[in-house]
């Protein structure tokens, strides 16, 4: 069952020293903005933020710049008067940034979360809200279907960059290689994609899924041994599950991307 937040409501959670939300709700709408009748579907972001390893969300505005549009010249009159062309330069403004924090940098990242930072370019949302308006959208829908569109996208960056980081490290090579191993040989070796691996192969009939599932197995118990060492317990309740035991998440990032660009995270209620 979906739970629904209205924006006023989740602003006066936020000024509140414990939030019943996972979600800080800063960004300022104009006084004639009805903001009870615009609303936040909460669980549906639980459910996305799951999926990308994100703990909590932060949502604020800043005042940034707004997109361009200058007409172009097709000639000039006889008293020197530029004439316009019916071309049109357009300078698109960035309509939201997107940042991110480890929540305990101590933990290894398939155990840990992120607070995801989405900030929205309210100067741009003012202006593309007004064309909106003058269309005869209501401001509260036109600011639901703005906002419904920037937070998911935000939500998808975020997400997407914990679960699938940029390769920095020396060991790209054997991490890459471990990453098209289980993308790739694991569905196969289950069937997943309609065909197995070990077909027409003689005796081979368990062999993909029997080292699949040692290999898988011996790494969630390395990983528990040495969470044992350092932190006293394995961490196991924490651990953001994935078809592969490491290396970037790549199914959850695909997850991820699909679900999130279906609309309706949030709506303007009648």
């Amino acid at each position: 069952m979906a739970e629904y937040v209205s924006l006023s409501d989740l602003a006066e959670a936020t000024a509140q020293e414990e939030s019943p939300y996972d979600v800080d709700w800063h960004f300022a709408m104009p006084p004639s903005v009805d903001t009870e009748r615009i609303q936040l579907n909460i669980s549906r972001l639980d459910m996305l933020s799951r999926i990308g390893g994100i703990g909590s969300n932060v949502v604020r505005g800043y005042q940034g710049d707004v997109s361009q549009y200058t007409p172009g010249i097709g000639g000039v009159n006889a008293d020197g008067t530029a004439m316009a062309s019916r071309a049109v330069s357009v300078t698109k403004a960035q309509t939201r940034n997107t940042g991110s924090s480890r929540d305990h940098d101590i933990l290894p990242a398939h155990y840990d979360t992120i607070t995801a930072d989405h900030a929205i370019n309210r100067a741009e949302m003012a202006s593309q809200i007004t064309d909106k308006i003058r269309e005869g959208t209501t401001p509260e829908k036109a600011w639901a279907q703005l906002l419904d569109s920037e937070l998911r996208g935000s939500v998808r960056t975020a997400g997407i960059r914990f679960l699938v980081p940029p390769r920095r490290e020396r060991l790209d090579m054997l991490n890459k290689a471990l990453d098209i191993f289980y993308m790739g040989y694991v569905p196969c070796s289950l069937g997943l994609f309609g065909y197995d691996i070990s077909q027409g192969v003689a005796g081979l009939d368990t062999l993909p899924l029997g080292m699949t599932t040692i290999v898988y197995s011996v790494t969630i118990g390395l990983d528990s041994l040495s969470n044992k060492a350092h932190f006293g317990r394995t961490l196991l309740e924490l651990r953001r599950w994935s078809i592969g035991a490491w290396g970037h998440q790549y199914d959850r990032a695909l997850a991820l991307n699909g679900l999130s660009r279906v609309p309706g995270l949030l709506k303007a209620r009648k």
